[in-house]
């Protein structure tokens, strides 16, 4: 989730959310704006803004590590006209380099999942899927066992080597 907090009310059914750049710094070299997401849209107008980002946002930042990956390493800036308040009138931009840091930041503390796995025995090479960008090299081999059948008492483990 990503919480905004402005000044006025706004109108949360305004935003756009392709108007929102994530920075890893006001001089960072790494930047992602958003392509998508959902606003929440409360029954009374509110001065703070919740988008629940997009599965496709949400891994595309997990991969341009550093960005947002700590509190420092979290900073935000709009283009002109990204939302308007309550009577029409839109926002002005923040650049990057005025970009602000995030006043709260929550770690991910969601372990990654396996989604599914491939595994061609003529060309040696088993493929894993999981729920959410990984870092590769963070993965250990001779973690990984294999079963010749769902009964994993009665069937046989083979454990990959590295």
């Amino acid at each position: 989730l990503l919480n905004l907090t402005f000044t006025k009310l706004v109108d949360a059914a305004t935003v756009n959310t392709t108007r929102i750049t994530l920075h890893n710094g006001q001089a960072g070299a790494v930047d992602y704006t958003l392509t998508g997401g959902t606003t929440y849209q409360p029954a009374v107008p509110r001065r703070v803004v919740t988008i629940s980002l997009s599965l496709g946002d949400l891994n595309a930042i997990k991969a341009a590590y550093p960005l947002v990956s700590s509190r420092v390493t979290s900073y935000l800036s709009v283009a002109n006209a990204t939302l308007t308040d309550l009577y029409g009138n839109p926002n002005i931009g923040i650049a990057k380099a005025d970009s602000l840091l995030a006043d709260v930041y929550v770690d991910d503390t969601t372990a990654p999942l396996i989604d599914y796995f491939d595994l061609n025995m003529s060309t040696a090479v088993l493929t894993i899927g999981f729920s959410e960008t990984v870092n590769a090299s963070s993965l250990l081999g001779s973690s990984l066992v294999l079963w010749s059948g769902a009964n994993v008492s009665a069937a046989v483990s083979y454990t990959i080597v590295s």
